[in-house]
């Protein structure tokens, strides 16, 4: 919706934790491109939304993880961030439990402004073969993380693991959105 230029809200400081695993390569369901395609263009559209005011750190995983430090979103940093968003192209297994610990630990050293809200949000098709593979599972992660900062999912693909995508949701009292 239109939003007037006036308009104020809560600066946000999101973590986001982007699957780069080999099935990501994969088709996304349509014709438009692979589910990392769609993954990049939804974190260009985040990163174009966000202000001054906010501040965002990157989690890539497969079988290894890699990190940005939390930026606020200056111009110049989100120029950064988009720059190793596209850099990032699928490899490897997929260990989404400890990606979201990372983020965890993320959350753990910094602390967004007053009022912010706090998010982590998982970028994934749900195809875990490494580490934490069950709904179940999760629940003692996301219990780990900093009261306030809420986990929601984002499931790519025509087949992502919606009963995961779902329960990390719920249990990180996010939300669950499939694409």
């Amino acid at each position: 919706p239109d939003v007037t230029k006036e308009a104020k809200r809560n600066p946000l400081c999101i973590c986001a934790v982007i699957d780069r695993s080999g099935s990501m390569r994969e088709s996304g369901g349509s014709t438009a491109g692979s589910k990392m395609e769609y993954v990049k263009r939804s974190m260009y559209k985040l990163i174009d939304h966000m202000t001054d005011a906010d501040s965002l750190s990157l989690v890539f995983f497969d079988d290894r993880i890699e990190t940005t430090e939390f930026r606020m979103m200056t111009s110049a940093n989100k120029e950064v961030m988009k720059q190793a968003v596209a850099k990032v192209d699928p490899r490897g297994n997929t260990d989404i439990g400890s990606a979201v610990v990372t983020a965890g630990r993320l959350f753990a050293q910094y602390e967004g402004g007053a009022g912010s809200i706090e998010r982590i949000m998982l970028l994934t098709d749900g195809e875990a073969n490494i580490g934490a593979d069950q709904p179940e599972q999760f629940g003692s992660i996301i219990a780990d993380i900093r009261k306030g900062v809420t986990v929601s999912s984002f499931g790519y693909g025509a087949r992502f693991n919606e009963a995961l995508m779902t329960s990390v949701a719920k249990q990180g009292k996010g939300n669950k959105i499939g694409r």
